[in-house]
């Protein structure tokens, strides 16, 4: 039987990189497999194998396509070569009596040549550990390194991708249809794309043809073992095999890119953090650029199906529409609701996108297993969303159907695709951190540092006098009450309870600590001390407290000045800001030492909405570090220092892990999770 029966392609694009992409179509005309890679041409899809300028090969130029399945790069075909790594030809033995007393060989199935080209050749464990090495492929004439014959560890992370389940694993790697194998074949989905032949085996003890249509028996590495898939159950067996018994081949290499399944799921204000989700020449997609993909697609009605993968495992049915045609690798990730439950995996894709608008920043791309269209919505949706989220590239290179790579900030390696004009990160972020830091608690600073005429605060900013901060207080309904509408909500920077903590104006007050006058950090998660300047020279050392075991906010208390608290900074409101409903947004504020923060409009005034980590004056003289105890004590001059010395609870790169549902309802600054809380979904 011609190898076109049993599959074919259809969309079939090569890019840059060395990264090809195929679907795949059984013989039942069921598509099957979700994405293969190799090498070929620049360009458009559906090209066939003659306009190739590169494929996979072995060493005697047999061209093998490849299928992705976890962080793993499967060969589709069972090897075929009838030499080893170094040119060494491998003994083709066709008489039985010369099989079971043969050193290393190989045979054709059924000593039928014209079986080769389907089912691959058969090979006994002494070809598959010779020395001179099996596993050999090459691209464009060039060996390419990482090729090996599949270890036990190999075929574990194989049946763990596919559910862990060695009883169902089977059905989802054999070819579907009963054309090859025998009825009832039961279980076959190949899900996996792996596209397992029933090719049989050759005995090792008389030399017959044995289990064609019944098995797909392979080589692992580990003597006298291989593993097997038979028609008659769903099973993946590992089997003792005799070291003169001719069995299939198929190799495997690890991804060059980190393998995510569904990615991470963010807020709004991870997405949109003045820290950045994405590395240097990458952002976030705005609406207008998923309006573009939608139409260059085909328009809202067929989009979708052109960016969602058409595999089971990633889908649930119906999947309408799905062929992947983009090669976007759109999976129904799911989403995270606002109050914290989980909701939609396999059923529905959403990315966050920026609106047209500041109004509507917060807004959204999706795609569902119940319909081909693709969404782009410019709306403003509750911040506490948890969505995936993709990057576009600022300026490509490539063109439409290429490849490339894309490196997060923490390192994870990505695919890329072009489509049309823009070149998309293909696969939902699993992105652990930001660009730049983010402040976490801020610096503490002594009054003197608060006070000094140099200014912290950058051109047409202060820091917050007795008067800005009893106006907020008496807006947000008085001492007795303003803590809990200050303070950011769970117990991620506050102790147990954070009594009435509602952060109703995303002002983000955490618990900071201080420093006391005597050098020692307390208070950690348990207060928040803001100095604040008075027009009165007699209270050098005012400050507000904010802590976590009540919702009232203490009024102006008199130190030293040596005491180390947090500091904010405040303006006054523009006309037009004044419009702004409490809570919002405003452009962000640049520090002198050119650090940005987020702000957010209160009453008549625009507050920092975090502490600040100021390191510079206005005329950009260094603030002094003190971190010696004794020092930090008799200081009557100006000063900062990071609570306890660590400068991780100053800033930090990290995207902050959120578990729990009521944290997250609350949250107004940037998070991350998995779904369901489960690190598997990543």
């Amino acid at each position: 039987m011609n190898k076109t029966n049993i599959f074919k392609s259809s969309s079939f694009y090569m890019g840059e990189n060395d990264i090809l992409h195929m679907i795949i179509i059984d013989e039942t005309g069921t598509e099957v497999a979700v994405e293969l890679v190799g090498v070929g041409v620049d360009g458009a899809e559906d090209v066939t194998e003659d306009a190739y300028t590169g494929v996979l090969q072995d060493y005697d130029n047999n061209e093998y396509t490849e299928v992705v399945i976890g962080n793993q790069r499967w060969i589709v075909e069972n090897l075929r070569t009838t030499h080893y790594s170094d040119g060494t030809a491998i003994p083709n033995i066709t008489l039985a009596a010369d099989w079971i007393t043969a050193d290393d060989a190989y045979c054709n199935v059924d000593n039928d040549e014209d079986n080769k080209e389907l089912y691959g050749l058969l090979y006994n464990e002494f070809a598959i550990d010779s020395e001179h090495g099996l596993a050999y492929f090459k691209r464009n004439g060039v060996q390419e390194a990482g090729w090996r014959i599949p270890t036990d560890g190999d075929w574990d992370e194989l049946i763990a991708f596919l559910g862990g389940n060695w009883g169902l694993s089977g059905g989802k790697a054999k070819s579907t249809g009963l054309e090859l194998w025998k009825t009832p074949n039961l279980g076959a989905t190949n899900e996996s794309g792996l596209t397992l032949l029933p090719s049989g085996s050759r005995s090792s003890t008389t030399g017959a043809f044995r289990y064609r249509t019944e098995r797909s028996i392979l080589w692992s590495t580990i003597d006298g073992y291989g593993f097997t898939t038979n028609y008659g159950d769903t099973h993946f067996t590992s089997w003792v095999i005799g070291a003169k018994e001719g069995c299939s081949v198929r190799c495997v290499k690890t991804n060059p890119y980190n393998f995510v399944k569904y990615g991470l799921l963010y807020n709004w204000y991870a997405v949109n953090s003045s820290a950045n989700i994405a590395a240097v020449g990458w952002h976030v997609p705005t609406y207008e650029e998923y309006v573009a993909l939608i139409s260059y697609l085909g328009g809202n009605d067929v989009a979708g199906g052109k960016l969602k993968e058409f595999t089971a495992l990633y889908w649930n049915v119906p999947n309408t529409g799905a062929t992947n045609e983009a090669h976007f690798n759109g999976r129904g990730s799911g989403y995270r609701h606002d109050d914290g439950s989980f909701l939609g995996i396999k059923e529905v894709h959403s990315e966050w996108a920026y609106g047209l608008s500041v109004v509507n920043e917060g807004s959204y791309f999706s795609l569902h297993t119940t319909s081909a269209r693709a969404t782009a919505e410019d709306d403003n949706y509750s911040y506490n969303l948890g969505y995936s989220a993709r990057l576009v590239k600022d300026t490509t290179s490539l063109s439409h159907g290429q490849s490339s790579y894309y490196t997060g900030n923490d390192g994870k390696t990505y695919r890329t695709i072009c489509i049309g004009t823009q070149e998309w990160v293909a696969d939902n972020l699993a992105e652990t951190k930001y660009r730049t830091d983010e402040i976490i608690y801020g610096y503490l600073y002594n009054w003197y540092a608060a006070a000094d005429v140099r200014g912290i605060c950058s051109a047409g900013w202060r820091i917050s006098t007795v008067t800005d901060t009893q106006s907020l207080i008496t807006l947000l309904g008085g001492y007795t009450v303003a803590g809990g509408k200050l303070k950011e909500v769970g117990l991620s920077y506050w102790d147990n309870p954070n009594v009435g903590a509602t952060n109703d104006v995303g002002f983000n007050a955490r618990g900071s600590g201080i420093r006391e006058t005597t050098g020692i950090f307390d208070e950690l998660l348990s207060t928040c001390n803001f100095y604040t300047l008075s027009a009165n020279p007699i209270l050098k050392g005012t400050y507000q407290i904010v802590n976590a075991g009540n919702i009232v906010t203490s009024g102006a208390t008199e130190s030293s000045g040596v005491m180390g608290c947090s500091l904010r900074a405040v303006r006054d409101a523009t006309v037009a800001e004044q419009l702004l409903d409490d809570g919002a947004a405003c452009d962000d504020y640049t520090g002198n030492d050119l650090k940005t923060y987020p702000t957010v409009k209160i009453g008549t005034q625009v507050w920092v909405a975090t502490n600040l980590a100021e390191t510079k004056y206005a005329n950009g003289d260094d603030i002094t570090e003190v971190t010696d105890a004794a020092t930090w004590a008799a200081l009557v001059t100006e000063a900062r220092c990071s609570y306890d010395n660590d400068e991780d609870n100053t800033l930090s790169d990290d995207i902050p892990e959120v578990t729990d549902d009521t944290t997250w309802e609350g949250l107004t600054t940037g998070a991350r999770c998995s779904y369901d809380n489960d690190s598997t979904n990543v």
